[in-house]
């Protein structure tokens, strides 16, 4: 009879031993189930217990199948699920409700391997979750733990994008590609993570959806254009002496239109300042922050002196929606997805 020292009854009279984890960072974890209800739940299992060169039971009785490359900690939460024991899934031993993103998305990484995305309905309304613009490190996160360093938030909209691809979350996928082209750098002939202190290539730790850096640079291109057309017309009306501004625009001198003439000044600082930039234009490709609006300095009712010119902070300043387009094979699989998950149907 085979020897196990960590054994968890997810099914006291289960015939099947998964041994699960060995040839990860992990602790190995060996699980007793139900076959059947394993076979039930996904094909894959179906194939590998029953199928014509499944796993037989060993001769001295025990039936055991090795999982080594899969994490006991997102393979024990499928389990819970096939066996319906949900008031389990992401507790500890007191009860206690844990994991965040990064247990979802071990947990999407084995529904992709194994075509499980139906299995993941238990969690669809954490991950469905309300509508995030603006996304940030603690995304569903049940405890609202924050991660203040840079690389964990890089890791996170990874990983968030990886795990509404599986879901067929497309809507989601689009915010995610959006955020990422928009925190993004052109260097060496690639597209990079970029923050204050350093620079990371993207899906180094996280898997990356098949394509979806192709779309990640093409968004990039579209929102480049965009800030190009914005600034073109605003050179264009910051050079009419008359002045076309609105007097909310954010380019316009708040003094716009006041019996004081000095508002000619201040836009004549902020043209000189825009037509800088533009002739960076090269850096502005590499990096989406690179056009600093000066202001005339007498100016105190004006927005701060050196103002950068912002996209990630300030989209609005610009005018644009991103259009994130999947070619037709992505965009049946975030259909097919959404079929099997249901994430459209809450």
């Amino acid at each position: 009879m085979a020897s196990f020292s960590n054994i968890v009854e997810i099914e006291r009279d289960g015939e099947l031993l998964l041994h699960v984890g060995a040839e990860t960072s992990e602790t190995a974890v060996t699980y007793r189930v139900c076959p059947r209800a394993l076979a039930r739940a996904a094909k894959f299992f179906q194939t590998l217990l029953y199928g014509p060169w499944a796993e037989g039971k060993r001769p001295d009785g025990d039936w055991v199948v090795e999982l080594p490359e899969d994490k006991p900690s997102a393979v024990v939460q499928i389990l819970l699920v096939v066996h319906s024991q949900f008031d389990k899934a992401f507790a500890d031993a007191s009860g206690v409700k844990h994991g965040g993103l990064a247990a979802l998305y071990d947990v999407a990484v084995l529904s992709d391997k194994y075509d499980l995305v139906h299995l993941l309905r238990p969690w669809l309304p954490r991950l469905k979750g309300e509508s995030r613009p603006n996304p940030g490190p603690d995304i569903y996160s049940m405890e609202g733990n924050v991660f203040k360093l840079e690389r964990m938030y890089r890791v996170s909209i990874e990983k968030d994008l990886f795990v509404a691809w599986e879901i067929g979350d497309s809507a989601r996928v689009r915010q995610c590609i959006t955020d990422i082209a928009l925190r993004s750098r052109w260097m060496k002939g690639k597209l990079v993570h970029a923050s204050r202190s350093s620079l990371c290539d993207l899906f180094l730790h996280v898997m990356e959806p098949t394509g979806v850096r192709d779309i990640i640079a093409k968004t990039r291109r579209a929102i480049v254009s965009s800030i190009l057309k914005h600034l073109e017309k605003a050179i264009s009306n910051l050079a009419d002496s008359n002045g076309k501004f609105a007097s909310d625009s954010y380019l316009c001198c708040k003094l716009y239109n006041s019996a004081n003439s000095d508002w000619r000044r201040c836009h004549a600082t902020v043209l000189g300042s825009l037509i800088q930039g533009l002739a960076k234009l090269d850096r502005l490709i590499r990096e989406l922050n690179e056009i600093k609006v000066l202001r005339h300095t007498s100016h105190t009712r004006c927005k701060q002196e050196g103002v950068w010119l912002d996209p990630q902070r300030e989209p609005k300043l610009f005018d644009f929606e991103p259009k994130v387009e999947f070619n037709d094979a992505q965009t049946q699989h975030l259909k097919t997805q959404a079929g099997k998950s249901g994430i459209n149907d809450l």
